[in-house]
């Protein structure tokens, strides 16, 4: 027996059913508002319609506005004619769109209802003046809305800023000899290999030299010490100055390691640049390049290739000494096992020393043109430093912030804070007032921080659409990456 198809199934075949559209109403009428207007419709829901109420209320107050655009209407007035302006079910209406009285609360409810809610989705100044503008209009609604926006708190702690990076670039001073002054960075999150899975990259900032340490991420002060003794210590001496983008505290507990550990009580110089040179970052950039090319498909040999990747690095020109960092440490190139001839006799010690001298000058005059030149090109799209004083309000920037409990960062807020400002260190450094729960240096670069707009009529002293008050608001642990 043949089994029944769907269409012999389908209920508006049933015997007696004269409906065929019964049972399946999908959306009931009621369950919309619908006000239609010469020049266009309004979906108006539920807080719209409240509002309309209010307006029509608060008409009272506006009598002279009603009498004046009927007594206009009269006399035939230019500007009215084309039904510029009507009174329809008592509202006042301008080219189709509802006049709000001049009731600031009300207004400010409208901007809302068009900004902080999920369907509006906390758009921009022009989108948001768009959507209000649609159904409704007042004197002064474009710079009303535009002062909300900006003013709005959600906006400010979670919409990347479109303004170039504040404050000229501050280049870090030039050293005048071969590892005297040092930077320390680092390359983690790589396949664990051979119980590895970072590389401690640290470079002479005079002549670019380099060394690629194989490490871990959880390495602390005192191991990273031991490197540096290992690797850098017994080939260099001590360096006058340490600068890492870690923090002052991470370089100073790494100095006093490294003293103790060498027996010695020279008090070395330790700085945090959060934005340095620039010169360990394309290091690392370089370095990442080799392994890339050269590691095997499950990329779990890297550390294999480090000693040829430092002897490739140091063996090349860098754009700024347009010098090898060999040439300048030991005056000559390296043997490559592919030279075309053989080096001459060495020149007498004398000469030798002339001669290094002449390299470093030379070394250090084009380190001060590279740098001339670059702070020529980075200011071109910086803007000027905001003059901040002390007791701003300011917001921090978490694009370079460890954020726990935070599974992506494409979902973390870009902004969090505010914080006062506690102290002015330079203009492109102040000190902020962080909460406890910030473990990271309370000197920032301006460039990681904005100004928190305040409003005392429209911005941030009202709650936000989430309903949490947009206060000093506690934050999982946080550190620089």
């Amino acid at each position: 027996m043949g089994k029944a198809d769907a269409l012999s199934r389908r209920p508006d075949f049933e015997q007696g059913t004269k409906d065929d559209n019964k049972d399946q109403t999908l959306l009931k009428p009621e369950y919309f508002a619908i006000r239609a207007m010469e020049k266009g419709h309004m979906l108006i829901n539920a807080e719209e319609g409240e509002i309309l109420d209010e307006i029509r209320k608060s008409e009272a107050k506006e009598d002279d506005v009603v009498k004046a655009v009927e007594e206009m209407k009269r006399a035939k007035v230019k500007s009215l004619r084309g039904d510029e302006w009507k009174l329809e079910e008592g509202l006042v209406l301008k080219e189709g769109k509802v006049y709000v009285p001049k009731d600031e609360t009300l207004r400010t409810k409208i901007i809302r209802l068009h900004h902080d809610t999920p369907i509006a989705g906390h758009g921009g100044q022009w989108k948001t003046v768009e959507m209000v503008t649609r159904n409704y209009w007042w004197p002064g609604v474009t710079k009303q809305v535009q002062k909300y926006v900006e003013g709005c708190d959600q906006c400010q702690r979670n919409k990347n800023r479109p303004t170039p990076p504040a404050g000229k670039l501050m280049p870090n001073p030039i050293p005048t000899k071969p590892w005297a002054d040092v930077s320390v960075d680092f390359i983690v999150k790589l396949p664990e290999s051979q119980g590895m899975d970072s590389i401690l990259v640290v470079c002479d900032r005079f002549s670019k030299m380099a060394h690629f340490i194989p490490t871990t991420e959880t390495t602390l002060a005192l191991g990273l010490a031991k490197l540096f003794r290992d690797h850098v210590w017994k080939l260099h001496g001590l360096p006058e100055t340490v600068i890492s983008d870690r923090g002052p505290q991470f370089a100073a507990d790494f100095t006093k390691e490294l003293n103790k550990m060498l027996g010695i009580d020279t008090r070395l110089s330790t700085a945090f640049h959060p934005q340095t040179d620039g010169q360990t970052e394309r290091t690392n950039q370089e370095l990442e390049q080799y392994l890339r090319s050269f590691v095997d498909h499950k990329q779990t040999d890297w550390p294999d290739w480090l000693a040829t990747a430092e002897f490739s690095y140091n063996n090349k020109e860098q754009s700024s000494t347009k010098e090898t960092p060999f040439m300048v440490n030991v005056g000559r190139h390296p043997r490559t096992g592919f030279d075309l001839r053989r080096q001459g006799n060495h020149p007498a010690a004398a000469d030798f020393a002339d001669r290094m001298k002449l390299q470093h000058e030379e070394t250090q005059a084009a380190l001060k043109k590279a740098q001339d030149d670059m702070r020529r090109y980075a200011d071109r799209s910086r803007g000027e430093a905001v003059k901040y004083k002390e007791g701003d309000k300011v917001l921090l920037a978490t694009r370079d912030l460890q954020i726990q409990g935070r599974p992506t960062r494409k979902l973390t807020e870009k902004f969090i804070g505010p914080y006062t400002v506690k102290k002015i260190i330079s203009p492109n450094a102040v000190e902020l007032d962080l909460h406890r729960s910030i473990r990271i240096h309370p000197v920032v670069n301006v460039s990681r921080i904005v100004m928190y707009r305040e409003d005392d009529q429209l911005g941030n002293s009202r709650r936000s659409s989430s309903g949490r008050t947009p206060s000093r608001r506690s934050f999982p642990p946080t550190q620089w990456n």
